[in-house]
Formats: C-alpha cells, sequence, structure tokens
C-alpha cells in the first residue's frame, strides 16, 4: 500500500487487519483446502498454528495500537488505512469468486 510509505506508522492498521482476518477464516479456510483441494492438514501446519497464535496477538493489537501511535498519527488515518485494506480484500475475495463462473 502506498500510503504505509507515506506514513510508516498506517502499517500498524494494514497488519492488524491481516492478522484478524487470518483469525477469523484460518480455520475455515483450512477445511476448504483440506475437503475440497485434497491438500493434507499437517501440510498447513503453519497457517493453523498462525491463526492460533494471532487471537493474541490481535486482541492485543488493538490496545497497543493506541499505546505506540498515541498522539502522533490521527486515528482517522488509521482508520482510512484499513478501510483501503478491506476494499482491497474485498476486490480480491470478488475476482477470485469470478474465476470460478
Amino acid at each position: 500500500l502506498d500510503v504505509i510509505d507515506r506514513g510508516p506508522a498506517q502499517y500498524l492498521a494494514y497488519i492488524l487487519f491481516v492478522e484478524y482476518l487470518t483469525v477469523l477464516l484460518g480455520p475455515e479456510w483450512i477445511d476448504a483446502l483440506a475437503e475440497r483441494c485434497g491438500i493434507p492438514r499437517d501440510a498447513m501446519s503453519v497457517v493453523a498454528r498462525h491463526a492460533e497464535l494471532d487471537k493474541e496477538h490481535t486482541a492485543a493489537g488493538l490496545q497497543e495500537l493506541d499505546l505506540l501511535v498515541g498522539k502522533t498519527v490521527d486515528v482517522r488515518e488509521l482508520r482510512a488505512t484499513l478501510s483501503v485494506s478491506m476494499d482491497y480484500f474485498s476486490k480480491f475475495t470478488h475476482e477470485i469468486s469470478g474465476l470460478s463462473n
């Protein structure tokens, strides 16, 4: 994201989104890959462990974000970065779902 080049603290908002998404979708994603693509679950242990560990990171990340950026970063900028990240993800999923037609 070019926004991160302009304001490196914006990376915190982006990575929080990515980690939260991994927590939410990780288990379901692993199930789908195993059941529909035949990928052995033990071949995806890194993703499974990452999803499990990110539960703590995500919860802590929400609190730490305020402490790390303090008054140096406008919260509206962080929210804008989250919005851009979510928009990219939405476009990605729509593109992927269009490939199956």
